[in-house]
């Protein structure tokens, strides 16, 4: 993905950052910028301003919902393809 520069213009001494009065939010923009997932920006944001990441540890217990969750997701996927037809 190409890297863009901020949309950002001085005017009477004051800077408007087009990208914010849009309604975008920080993590958007980095992602535009950066050309990086929500989770990378996310990390980017919280590394520029020295806010520590909590670190997931997941426990056997949390990843056999994971897996049982993926296969209920394929189960209704194919089961939603089967009753389109």
């Amino acid at each position: 993905m190409k890297k863009r520069r901020a949309s950002t213009s001085i005017r009477r001494g004051r800077s408007s950052n087009v990208w914010l009065r849009q309604g975008r939010d920080v993590f958007s923009f980095v992602m535009a910028i950066e050309g990086c997932s929500f989770p990378e920006a996310v990390k980017s944001v919280a590394e520029k301003c020295g806010v520590p990441l909590p670190v997931i540890e997941y426990s056997r217990e949390a990843e056999e919902r994971d897996r049982q969750r993926d296969e209920l997701r394929t189960l209704n996927q194919w089961a939603t393809e089967f009753f389109r037809e």
